[in-house]
């Protein structure tokens, strides 16, 4: 027959090769680790909204980078144009040192022009009545001298 003491002896042998100890000591842990994670899954509903708000917040992006497509290809067609214009400045710095004198040639073309029209009157005037005595003046072949036909007649 056994004795109370010799059952103990026996039941914590059995406990130990069934690792009792162990299992209660882990079980233990498990408890501690259980209120850590029920604590930090008390934030889930905070986190949960937070992540609605930043899908409402980030539903635009993808209109966004489109726009910044367009804007990029817009910066493209400047660039060009300005590498354009950069090579223009040479010649329009030519073309503005060339311009600088315009002014006073054309104040002195314009003189000039005012002094041919005047020599133009002038000589018009002075062969004007030339004009009538050639017309008058019977016209030549070749050397032939043609009849002269009396006006009145």
């Amino acid at each position: 027959m056994l004795s109370l003491p010799g059952i103990r002896n026996e039941l914590i042998q059995v406990l130990e090769r069934l690792r009792v100890p162990e299992v209660l000591k882990t079980l233990g842990r498990m408890d501690q680790r259980l209120v850590s994670v029920e604590r930090n899954t008390d934030t889930l509903p905070s986190i949960e909204s937070h992540l609605a708000s930043v899908d409402e917040s980030t539903a635009t992006l993808p209109d966004v980078l489109g726009e910044m497509h367009r804007m990029s290809a817009g910066v493209e067609e400047m660039r060009d144009a300005m590498v354009t214009i950069a090579e223009l400045v040479p010649v329009l710095v030519e073309l503005q040192a060339t311009l600088v004198d315009l002014p006073e040639t054309l104040s002195v073309l314009q003189t000039e022009m005012r002094s041919l029209q005047a020599t133009v009157a002038d000589l018009t005037e002075a062969v004007e009545p030339m004009g009538r005595v050639a017309a008058r003046m019977p016209r030549r072949r070749r050397g032939a001298v043609t009849p002269v036909e009396d006006e009145t007649g």
